[in-house]
């Protein structure tokens, strides 16, 4: 989660930095490019369901939205096992 609240204020923490640094860098073309850093840091965002109301009870493996869409690791037991393609 942390890393999601970190993509989604990334506008607002670089304005609250320092540039003086930054400025020293030398400039690249992509340079206000992050919204590859979501692919490259995290495996998917399924959990973010969990925080919708309108989905309440997607944790549960037996409910038919989780079935349909073939959601695994929601439920807080399941939070640390690894990704079927990570073992």
């Amino acid at each position: 989660m942390a890393i999601h609240v970190i993509l989604a204020m990334v506008d607002e923490i670089d304005d609250m930095a320092e540039p003086t640094w930054i400025e020293r860098l030398p400039a690249h073309e992509d340079d206000d490019q992050v919204e590859w850093l979501e692919d490259l840091l995290l495996q998917d965002t399924d959990v973010l369901m969990l925080y919708n109301p309108a989905l309440d009870g997607i944790e549960d493996p037996d409910s038919p939205v989780n079935q349909q869409l073939g959601i695994a690791n929601l439920h807080p037991n399941d939070w640390f096992k690894p990704f079927a393609n990570c073992e």
